[in-house]
């Protein structure tokens, strides 16, 4: 029986919007990242410059970090939860 019943609606809420941010952060970063290199190769033949590089990395290391964040959350956090009840 589910001792504090506000406190689990405010939770379900909040992992939803929090899934659905990081799904957005995802989607965002791989769209941009695609975005990026379709512009370089086909408007600049491959030339990259230091801002293209700079925010191609940026935009790379967002992508990974929230790749990583999911699969942390996805594989190893709610393990430990499920165990812990």
């Amino acid at each position: 029986m589910v001792q504090n019943p506000p406190l689990l609606a405010i939770a379900c809420i909040l992992l939803m919007a929090s899934t659905a941010m990081l799904g957005l952060i995802i989607m965002k970063a791989a769209a941009g990242l695609a975005t990026m290199l379709i512009n370089i190769y086909t408007t600049r033949d491959g030339d990259w410059s230091i801002m293209v590089l700079i925010t191609t990395i940026i935009t790379g290391v967002t992508l990974v970090a929230a790749c990583l964040l999911t699969m942390v959350f996805k594989f190893i956090k709610l393990k430990e939860a499920e165990e812990a009840h």
